[in-house]
């Protein structure tokens, strides 16, 4: 359960982000649209990553936003630590070393980081929103403000959408095909990272189908409560999955420079 302090901090700082003319006026992750022409070509992104989704997943994503908790439960959320047998693959470096290493900020590594905590403000701060949204009454959910509000959050909504499918997409076409050829040792590991990235492809999904959703929608405290469940699964994904995925990655981007 997100702190009330969380909800608070979450809604300044969502206001604050789209206070400014372009909605990635504060977002520090590298890979984002700064124009009409670089959005549509994030959009296309999404895209194609959409195609690769099976089409019984589709079908089955036409019901999330009416029964989330079945579309949630067929997610699988990732095992944290990393099996014994894929521990035993990786560079002997332990996360309390990595900041003290000679090459942190310089190589890889440290953007990655950056960029992983990032991805997660962003979803914290979406989940915050929404738990903002049910400590509301009932009647307020209807009022002039609260909808400016959930506008805002919808918006918040794309814009993780966007640069979730920007930093694993660039992973899938690069990151991993290089570790698999050039670190062949840490295949297991890599396929567990790739599982990770169709699984949570599926839950964009439902994501995006919310994000497609009326603002008008979050009136009703049966869609809030599922749009936090969706939130609550996304935090669990990302944290499970960025934590193993920096166990494998960081200490080969230090080592190696």
């Amino acid at each position: 359960m997100v702190s009330d302090f969380w909800s608070k901090e979450s809604i300044r700082l969502v206001r604050w982000k789209y206070s400014a003319s372009s909605c990635w006026s504060c977002c520090d992750i590298p890979v984002r649209p700064t124009s009409n022409q670089s959005a549509s070509g994030s959009e296309s992104l999404i895209k194609r990553r959409h195609l690769t989704l099976s089409t019984s997943w589709k079908q089955s994503c036409t019901l999330a936003p009416a029964q989330p908790e079945i579309a949630m439960s067929i997610i699988a959320i990732p095992s944290v630590p990393l099996p014994a047998t894929v521990r035993q693959s990786l560079l002997p470096l332990d996360r309390e070393q990595w900041r003290e290493h000679e090459h942190f900020l310089t190589s890889d590594a440290r953007a990655l980081l950056r960029n992983h905590g990032a991805l997660k403000r962003q979803a914290r701060q979406y989940h915050g929103a929404l738990t903002h949204l049910l400590n509301l009454r009932d009647q307020d959910l209807g009022t002039g403000e609260t909808q400016e509000l959930a506008q805002v959050i919808k918006q918040h909504l794309q814009g993780l959408l966007r640069n979730l499918h920007s930093h694993h997409g660039f992973e899938d076409s690069s990151v991993f095909p290089a570790f698999k050829l050039q670190h062949p040792r840490l295949g297991a590991a890599i396929e567990l990272m790739e599982q990770d990235h169709h699984a949570l492809d599926q839950l964009l999904e439902v994501l995006r189908l919310r994000s497609q959703q009326s603002a008008q929608a979050l009136r009703l405290r049966s869609e809030v409560e599922s749009a936090r469940l969706e939130a609550d699964h996304l935090e669990q994904m990302l944290h499970g999955h960025m934590q193993n995925e920096e166990e494998i990655l960081v200490p080969v981007y230090l080592t190696y420079g």
